[in-house]
């Protein structure tokens, strides 16, 4: 919509901010891992990690999600060294989306494990790299280039005929950052602290010192209601069994639980989401895909002003 938008304005290039966080250190997934690996000195300490509590003052709203979330970031706090520390907690709460996948899918990736396929990819010296380095690596590495630059970025600007172009993404910006020490990309929690000293005499405070809120989907609240038929559609005995990727009684189990909450977890709404894009990919371009050609242009009338010389 906001591509469709630019181009009815009638612009053509753009410059975005992609890259800012992923290059400077923006991201709240940066300053939880320098806490979490602070935290890993100390692993009994009960004030390290309410530091947490700063970045996420939303999901620390009362005694017993306190207690939740701490176990949860505390999850792997015993091995500072592996080299996915950043990530694994997520990575291990998105793979339980595997309990819906049927028996067929189940068996054929029994043997796959896509933590050692990624390991082995990974720089030489990765693990020389403090916390910060390593974790910026996997976010631009996995995130940024696979999903994000894609799916939010290129494909939604060529739908509109919108070129963006990306000046935090320069090879020689990534190349300097690089060299730059990771304390004066967060000072303390403080995110993005150089990229703010180049711009603190050009921007107003209020956007400077304004703190970072992520943004979330309604996924819940946006397709189980009245209006989008299609869901039932997709999952569906019929197209469940027949596209074999999902087991129907799990996904029933989701939906008949969905259907009863006032609010979904962040788990349900992923498998949610997951589950009902896969099923449409599935069909769109496997099942039902018909590749549609244009027709050969015919000339009614052919001009050719080559010379005769």
């Amino acid at each position: 919509m906001l591509s469709e938008l630019v181009n009815q304005s009638g612009f053509r290039v753009v410059l975005t901010g992609e890259g800012a966080d992923e290059v400077f250190g923006g991201y709240n997934i940066f300053r939880e891992t320098l806490i979490r690996a602070f935290w890993a000195k100390y692993p009994d300490s009960q004030i390290r990690p309410r530091l947490l509590e700063k970045l996420y003052p939303y999901i620390f709203k009362d005694v017993r999600s306190k207690a939740t979330m701490s176990a949860f970031f505390k999850a792997g706090i015993d091995d500072p060294q592996n080299p996915f520390f950043s990530h694994l907690i997520r990575w291990n709460n998105t793979a339980r989306i595997k309990r819906f996948f049927s028996e067929d899918i189940t068996s054929s990736l029994h043997d796959y494990d896509p933590l050692l396929e990624l390991k082995e990819s990974l720089p030489e010296k990765f693990n020389k790299w403090d916390a910060l380095s390593k974790a910026q690596y996997l976010e631009m590495k996995i995130f940024m280039s696979d999903y994000l630059l894609s799916s939010q970025g290129d494909r939604v600007a060529m739908a509109h005929s919108l070129e963006i172009r990306m000046p935090y993404l320069d090879y020689r910006l990534i190349e300097f950052m690089g060299k730059v020490p990771s304390n004066l990309k967060i000072r303390g929690l403080d995110e993005k602290f150089i990229l703010k000293k180049v711009y603190n005499d050009i921007l107003p405070q209020s956007i400077l010192r304004r703190p970072k809120h992520p943004y979330r989907a309604p996924i819940k609240n946006s397709l189980l209601n009245n209006n989008l038929h299609f869901v039932k559609h997709y999952f569906s005995d019929e197209k469940l069994k027949n596209i074999n990727i999902f087991n129907p009684s799990m996904v029933k189990l989701l939906i008949a639980k969905l259907s009863k909450a006032e609010n979904a977890s962040e788990f349900d709404n992923m498998a949610l989401v997951g589950i009902l894009t896969t099923q449409i990919l599935y069909d769109k371009f496997i099942e039902n895909f018909e590749a549609q050609s244009a027709k050969p242009t015919s000339f009614d009338t052919i001009f050719d002003f080559r010379s005769n010389k």
